[in-house]
């Protein structure tokens, strides 16, 4: 009975082995995609624009170039279409507060 029990371990460990080294079985693709890889080195501390969607604290706004880019409101919450100022960028994150 224990020679028996060995033999089916062993075989099952041999299978077992197998299989998780089988190509069917492996995941063999890399990904080289990044998040939050925006180009910001067109925006500066100062620059003017529109939110264009409401920041609450996170949203979406439009500066000189017409390109909608995520900003992220300092404070409060700002409304839609309301003129905004950037003052500060960092992390690949642009930080904006309302222009009264």
């Amino acid at each position: 009975m224990f020679i028996g029990a060995l033999l089916a371990l062993g075989a099952v460990m041999y299978w077992g082995y197998k299989r998780t080294q089988s190509k069917k079985w492996a995941l063999k693709t890399e990904i080289d995609g990044k998040v939050n890889n925006e180009n910001l080195s067109a925006y500066a501390v100062g620059d003017k624009g529109i939110a264009f969607t409401n920041l609450r604290p996170e949203g979406k706004a439009i500066f000189a170039n017409d390109e909608r880019i995520t900003v992220y409101s300092i404070g409060s919450f700002i409304d839609k279409d309301k003129a905004i100022r950037i003052i500060k960028i960092e992390h690949n994150k642009i930080f904006v507060t309302q222009i009264d």
